[in-house]
């Protein structure tokens, strides 16, 4: 199940990795934006801990900034990610 599983993931960032080489500069950091949204409505247990973290790391934030660096940060996942996958 285990090699499935692997299978699949190594399958997705290979299809993400032929996208993104077919995309311009703007374009890419748009589909790295949109992969990062993705993977924060995927993964909502991890984003409990992100904003855990970024409310202990930045105590004096409201509610609103720190999910703001939430949200900023999984765009920047995406992008980063993206960019990553480029890389010949």
């Amino acid at each position: 199940m285990r090699n499935v599983i692997y299978f699949l993931i190594n399958s997705i960032l290979l299809l993400l990795a032929f996208i993104s080489k077919l995309l311009s500069v703007k374009s890419r950091t748009q589909f790295g934006i949109f992969i990062g949204k993705t993977l924060r409505i995927l993964s909502k247990r991890r984003e409990k801990i992100t904003i855990e973290n970024i409310s202990k790391a930045f105590p004096q934030l409201d509610e609103n900034g720190v999910k703001k660096i939430c949200k900023e940060s999984y765009h920047n996942l995406g992008i980063t990610l993206i960019e990553l996958l480029t890389i010949p």
